[in-house]
């Protein structure tokens, strides 16, 4: 599932960045990646569901260092 998101915000980051008549950098998405990330975080932290959060992203980690 986390993959699929993945995916999704690289397909909108590259569209973006065509509308915006930019060239993709992959620093600015792993930033972008980062910032959802944290986000997710912090509404996992909310709700109680750490645990299914963290063995979602566990493998992904090491892309966003």
């Amino acid at each position: 599932m986390v993959i699929n998101h993945i995916l999704l915000l690289a397909k909108l980051f590259i569209h973006r960045c065509k509308l915006d008549k930019k060239d993709p950098s992959l620093d600015i998405f792993k930033a972008k990646l980062k910032a959802t990330y944290k986000l997710q975080l912090y509404i996992a932290r909310e709700n109680d569901v750490l645990s299914k959060h963290s063995v979602n992203w566990d493998s992904f980690i090491s892309i966003l260092s």
